[in-house]
């Protein structure tokens, strides 16, 4: 499977893909009065008052787990670039 749109060939946002792929990669469950969604990859899991709630919400939580991912391998190339720097290197 490609992340790749194959009409236009341009590369997907992490948001984008996370969409394609999402529906082979969650398992539903319902507990009492609420529904379980987890992911597969990261063994998030969210809840939600209906399946489809449930499934949006883990949606977000992995689109913030992304963002913070990207912005502390931003920090980290920073600080190194920064030390590099400092170090005369």
């Amino acid at each position: 499977m490609t992340l790749n749109n194959e009409e236009s060939m341009d590369r997907l946002s992490d948001f984008e893909a996370i969409d394609r792929v999402f529906n082979d990669l969650i398992w539903i469950s319902r507990d009492a009065d609420c529904f379980v969604a987890v992911d597969y990859l990261t063994h998030m899991t969210e809840v939600g008052s209906t399946e489809a709630e449930a499934v949006e919400n883990l949606k977000q939580a992995i689109r913030e787990h992304i963002s913070a991912v990207k912005s502390i391998l931003e920090q980290m190339r920073d600080f190194d670039r920064a030390l590099r720097e400092q170090c005369g290197r």
